[in-house]
């Protein structure tokens, strides 16, 4: 299968802070994710978030227990390894491709109504690709973010929107002060 998306998750910029806050914690030793995976807290340990039910594409991450935010870099089974996570505070916009997930996992062209609208963080291919999905209809997995910025142009197809991770979708609510 080819993947719709092919940009990761990543830090865009912040709202009133000069650096992307990045947490570093142990691994949880069965669990591998890669950058710009969405992990969460399991029994004191950073995991990829909600692997069961993200397990093929079109799968939307479950955040009813909430994201710690996006691997800052790759993670593999470790028992004894430390990972970077970049910390979802209500003042770090992440970027991310707009697709739907309504039928079968599809590149959406941005529209200006997009701006300020809630979306799911959806599982595009078995490389671990997610993206922002402005059609998922499961109603434990939204919303899971707002789009704050349209960093592509309107009109174009699977373009970058900027987000951020709403307070329901947040297991660690760090705010600066």
């Amino acid at each position: 299968m080819t993947a719709i998306a092919t940009k990761k998750i990543m830090p865009h910029r912040t709202l009133g802070l000069n650096t992307h806050p990045v947490l570093v914690a142990a691994q949880g030793s069965a669990d591998t994710f890669v950058a710009g995976d969405p992990v969460e807290f399991d029994s004191g340990y950073v995991g990829a978030a909600d692997t069961t039910a993200v397990a093929s594409v079109g799968d939307s991450v479950d955040v009813s227990a909430g994201i710690i935010g996006f691997a800052a870099e790759d993670a593999t089974s470790s028992s004894t390894a430390k990972v970077g996570v970049h910390v979802a505070t209500p003042q770090t916009m992440f970027k991310g491709q707009l697709i739907t997930s309504e039928t079968t996992p599809a590149l959406v062209t941005i529209a200006q109504t997009h701006l300020g609208a809630t979306a799911a963080i959806t599982k595009l291919d078995t490389d671990s690709v997610y993206a922002v999905d402005v059609g998922s209809t499961a109603v434990s997995q939204e919303p899971a973010v707002k789009i704050v910025e349209l960093i592509d142009a309107v009109g174009t197809s699977g373009g970058e929107v900027g987000f951020i991770v709403l307070q329901t979708g947040r297991n660690l609510d760090v705010v600066a002060s």
